[in-house]
């Protein structure tokens, strides 16, 4: 077994645990914009029940669309908060398995790792026919000879990095 697979299975996890963090930055907004169609609807609720005692009254219709959608404003704003307590007890748990599975990781690995994670996504790539599967140059047949060797020989594992990116590569 290289190095790297335990590695990657770190970066399995890190992957999903992104996604998360990402539909949890984008929550916030999603609740607002809702927020505001409530407010809105809410509005022309009143506007349309003081306009009840007029000659001009607007007919049931009106009302029951403006009803049907604060409920629905409603229901969506339910749904976002539950999704939200869903995503984080998620990501919680996929935090507590990424830290169990860096166990099995190299310490200068995994920093280095961890440190390229802040910039690049994602951190390993596969060299394919001689160029970064992350930036997509191409890089020296050394670099292919000694992912080859750390395969067929892992005791003996050299780290390969993309020397345009920094990319870990296997």
């Amino acid at each position: 077994m290289s190095p790297i697979d335990p590695l990657l299975a770190v970066q399995d996890v890190d992957n999903e645990i992104w996604q998360l963090a990402d539909e949890l930055e984008a929550l916030p907004k999603r609740r607002k914009d809702e927020e505001d169609r409530l407010a809105d609807a809410v509005r022309r609720q009143q506007e349309l029940e003081a306009a009840a005692g007029s000659e001009d009254a607007p007919d049931a219709s009106k009302h029951e669309a403006v009803a049907a959608e604060i409920a629905d404003a409603n229901a969506f704003l339910a749904e976002i908060a539950e999704r939200e307590g869903e995503v984080k007890a998620r990501k919680d748990e996929l935090e507590a398995r990424r830290a169990d599975l860096a166990k099995a990781v190299k310490p200068e690995l995994l920093a280095r790792y961890n440190r390229l994670g802040v910039s690049r996504r994602p951190v390993i790539v596969k060299l394919v026919d001689g160029v970064c599967g992350g930036c997509h140059l191409r890089q020296p047949p050394s670099a292919a000879h000694t992912i080859h060797a750390n395969v067929n020989k892992p005791e003996t594992f050299k780290l390969v990095t993309c020397e345009m990116c920094g990319r870990i590569l296997y």
